[in-house]
């Protein structure tokens, strides 16, 4: 049944927060008639049932499957022609069939479930509750597709270069998506067209910045004596495919550079040469609450509302939510001021100085696996772990740091992937004045602890090793995933001053209500932007509160900020949740190593039912 699998298709965004709001009525209004059960669904019990969301939640996404699955067949997965996400209208019928298919799931007993398939249950009502959530435009409210921070250009060197070229099939794919990147960029470029003649259009400094990228990105992709590096990272991995004859390599790198400078740069060009005829068109460059339509619906804060939910894990309404945030500012500010209180100037200084590693990436991360014990349940799995650096020709593009989600069935191999770019520091020598590289390592000490152990690879490979669903393991939800390797950070902090009791008592302190304090703030600055529709001078009065902060800071903040909504409150909000959760469940007998148990076991799921089950558990 095609129809469904583009619905679904839609519904899978690699890297990021899973993004429903395109899936509502195309025709706005009443939501239409739903069809008779199809007779390609038809599961007896709920884990059929649930297995059957699964496929079709991925069938046809080839390149999904080429990051979730080394066997995918095991899976009942077949390979599918490569297509590249595009802009899509559905049809009533399509829209009626997948919102049918999805709301079967009320037909199960919740009671009579087990904790994994209450879990998964809720997955599938969360999926169905966003599939029919409608709101007027929601359409072109969204991000889109081409943006500076997640915009599909900006996304896609990445996410080509890390594409598993582990078969032939995988290789020939690969120059079918070059292929595919002229049509798939013209019709970014026609739904931004399609939004400002709607009254959504892209911010002029949101244009400026794709069309800079497309500009970087093209920077001498024609010189053949000094290959752009598409060329060189492609190339290097087919040099190393076993699988492959000489002849072949040969063919592949040369064709590989072929369609680099051809479709690919083709893609980047018509970016570049066309998104500007945008300029002047946006009826806002603020929040999204600033969006109404003629009659005066909200629609902006509608929207915002929904994909704050979404993003977070909690149904709670902004202005719930706004006050929760408020109150952590106040206590987090009086935490802080308890911590200064209690250390001499000289031990701020000192602490302010610490650069917390002392040896390698590797010896630090090895440092973590073997001190997880200490809070974390130990790890037995045995798995090669590789510490990768991105090519200098890619420093630009990519970010500080990265861990790569592993495959759901690989079991062996592991990657943090590291940008020498970025983990360096300018060092001067007083003496001589000589500047020198050295890394960064009182940024790498948390930054490795968030990637790696106890962070987002260990919570990934400890869960993906679970006996949970196979749908719990494709649908994860990135609010739990950031919030815990934010959370993990401070215990990174309490391992450090535990092994070196010669500082103050509160050292680990003055780490963690800072970063208390950090989340509560720009969280809440996130909501006064997108729902109070905060300005620019609003939010550097409010910043200038507590910070010594210059306007062109605040200026650059604020536009981040309004080109990725939610994208702060995924990390902190969450991170704020997860931290009551543990000092609940501390207050109700818990250890700290039972609590970080217990959310693993959950795994990625909304923080709410996590929450719930919480209080179930620890009364």
């Amino acid at each position: 049944m095609k129809t469904i699998k583009r619905l679904f298709s839609l519904m899978m965004i690699l890297f990021s927060a899973i993004f429903l709001f395109g899936c509502t009525n195309p025709n706005g209004g009443e939501q239409p008639e739903q069809p008779e059960q199809p007779e390609f669904l038809s599961p007896e019990t709920f884990d059929d049932y649930a297995h059957e969301i699964a496929v079709l939640y991925i069938e046809g996404d080839e390149m999904s499957i080429n990051y979730l699955f080394v066997n995918p067949e095991d899976y009942g997965f077949e390979h599918y022609e490569p297509t590249l996400p595009v802009p899509s209208t559905y049809t009533d019928e399509e829209y009626a069939e997948v919102c049918e298919v999805l709301g079967r799931y009320k037909k199960y007993n919740y009671e009579e479930l087990s904790f994994d398939q209450k879990m998964t249950y809720h997955i599938i009502e969360e999926l169905y509750e966003s599939v029919t959530l409608e709101i007027t435009d929601s359409e072109y409210m969204g991000s889109g597709y081409l943006g500076s921070y997640l915009g599909y250009q900006a996304q896609l060197p990445l996410l080509l270069n890390q594409y598993h070229l582990r078969t032939k099939l995988d290789v020939e794919n690969y120059f079918k998506y070059l292929d595919l990147v002229p049509e798939t960029f013209k019709a970014y470029v026609d739904y931004e067209t399609k939004k400002s003649e709607n009254g959504y259009g892209m911010p002029n400094f949101v244009i400026t910045k794709v069309v800079g990228q497309c500009k970087s990105f093209l920077e001498g992709i024609d010189d053949t004596e000094n290959p752009h590096f598409m060329i060189t990272t492609i190339n290097d991995k087919i040099d190393g495919l076993d699988f492959l004859t000489e002849e072949e390599k040969a063919y592949y790198k040369e064709l590989n550079a072929e369609k680099v400078r051809g479709p690919l740069a083709e893609g980047y060009r018509y970016v570049k040469d066309n998104l500007p005829s945008l300029r002047g068109k946006a009826t806002n460059e603020g929040g999204l609450g600033n969006y109404k339509t003629a009659d005066g619906e909200k629609v902006g804060k509608q929207y915002y509302e929904a994909m704050l939910q979404e993003t977070v894990g909690y149904d709670l309404t902004v202005p719930e939510m706004y006050d929760y945030v408020e109150a952590k500012v106040s206590q987090y500010y009086a935490e802080i001021m308890n911590v200064y209180d209690n250390l001499t100037s000289a031990q701020m200084n000192e602490l302010s100085e610490l650069k917390f590693m002392e040896g390698t990436v590797e010896e630090q991360i090895a440092y973590y696996q073997a001190n997880l014990d200490r809070y974390f349940p130990a790890m037995d799995i045995e798995f090669n772990l590789e510490i990768a650096y991105v090519d200098p020709a890619m420093e630009d593009y990519f970010s500080p740091a990265a861990y790569m989600t592993s495959a759901i069935d690989d079991k062996e191999n592991e990657f943090i992937i590291l940008n020498k770019g970025s983990i360096y520091v300018d060092v001067e020598d007083p003496e001589t004045g000589e500047v020198t590289k050295e890394l960064d390592t009182a940024y790498l000490y948390t930054t490795l602890a968030h990637e790696g152990f106890p962070g987002h690879l260990y919570q990934n490979v400890y869960f993906k090793n679970t006996d949970a669903s196979l749908l719990r393991k494709m649908v994860t939800n990135n609010g739990y995933q950031e919030g815990w390797a934010n959370y993990v950070e401070n215990l990174a902090y309490v391992y450090y001053f535990e092994d070196h009791p010669e500082y103050s008592e509160y050292a680990d302190d003055y780490f963690i209500a800072n970063m208390n304090f950090s989340a509560a703030l720009y969280t809440k600055i996130d909501m006064g932007i997108h729902y109070y529709n905060w300005t620019e001078t609003q939010t550097y009065n409010f910043m200038s509160k507590y910070y010594s902060v210059t306007k062109s800071d605040v200026k650059q903040l604020y536009r981040q900020l309004v080109e990725v909504p939610t994208n702060y409150p995924m990390y902190f909000f969450t991170y704020m949740k997860i931290m009551d959760m543990q000092k609940y469940a501390l207050e109700h007998g818990a250890t700290l190593k039972e609590f970080n148990t217990f959310l693993l076991d959950c795994g990625p799921m909304e923080l709410q039912f996590i929450e719930e089950y919480l209080y179930e558990v620890y009364k």
